[in-house]
């Protein structure tokens, strides 16, 4: 289950910005090749799987086989045992058969000694096979359940991937949105720039006119302030020098 903790906490950041598209197409394929690794493990794991059926298939098999030997070999030597005593029911009159009518008897009793040994180990040979089935049984659930544990996670997996793309689908769509009114905007301001320039280049050749004009006349009035001085007197400056002051301020301007 770490890997859906995984998801669910990189899912946590479903409202990040637009720049951080980059880090969930990393997340993306990152979770594409975490599935891709499960399946190897399912697929294996539904090999051993099926190796593990087969296995129980045989062994139940060679169940089934040692419980017909065992019935087999019980069936034979009691039918061994009801021809002897058959035969010896018929010839029991005879001499010789009496004489041998005790070793006829140890040879039963060896017989039917070595008949319970062998149905004892087939019994417990039996027995272990059964716990080995047993086991197996276990094994094969417990691997079901994991298997199971694995396609759930793959599930959930696929679940995030799909959350995940749509998740980026918006955040392209909103990053195309931004982009667009970023653009305008730039723009805008770049026509605002351009305009505030074009009127500051023309306020500033008014500026410099001004400045050239009033130079000019600063010429003129110290070439009128020096025919005063050389004159002697101020009656005699001219028009000029009564109707403008050097200090007069210039028209036609204004400051920004």
């Amino acid at each position: 289950m770490s890997l859906i903790r995984l998801i669910q906490e990189s899912g946590a950041g479903k409202e990040r910005p637009f720049f951080c598209l980059k880090s969930l197409d990393y997340e993306m394929e990152n979770m594409k090749q975490i599935i891709k690794e499960k399946n190897v493990v399912l697929q294996n794991n539904n090999e051993k799987i099926h190796e593990l059926e087969n296995y129980v298939s045989e062994l139940q098999e060679q169940c089934m086989t040692l419980q017909n030997q065992l019935q087999a070999v019980t069936a034979s030597e009691s039918s061994k045992l009801q021809d002897q005593l058959n035969q010896f029911e018929e010839y029991c009159q005879i001499p010789d058969i009496i004489n041998n009518y005790e070793d006829l008897i140890k040879q039963m009793a060896t017989n039917y000694e070595t008949i319970k040994e062998e149905r004892n180990v087939a019994n417990v040979h039996l027995a272990n096979l059964e716990t080995g089935f047993a086991d197996l049984i276990s094994k094969y659930e417990r691997l079901k359940g994991i298997l199971n544990g694995y396609q759930q996670n793959q599930e959930a997996l696929l679940n995030q991937i799909d959350m995940y793309k749509n998740v980026v689908i918006e955040l392209q769509e909103r990053y195309e949105n931004f982009k667009k009114y970023a653009n305008d905007k730039l723009n805008q301001a770049n026509a605002h720039v351009e305009k505030i320039d074009k009127k500051h280049i023309s306020e500033l050749a008014k500026v410099k006119s001004k400045v050239l004009q009033s130079k000019v006349k600063i010429s003129e009035l110290q070439k009128t302030i020096s025919l005063m001085s050389a004159n002697g007197s101020t009656g005699d400056a001219g028009p000029d020098l009564n109707k403008k002051s050097v200090f007069a301020p210039l028209t036609h301007f204004s400051y920004r």
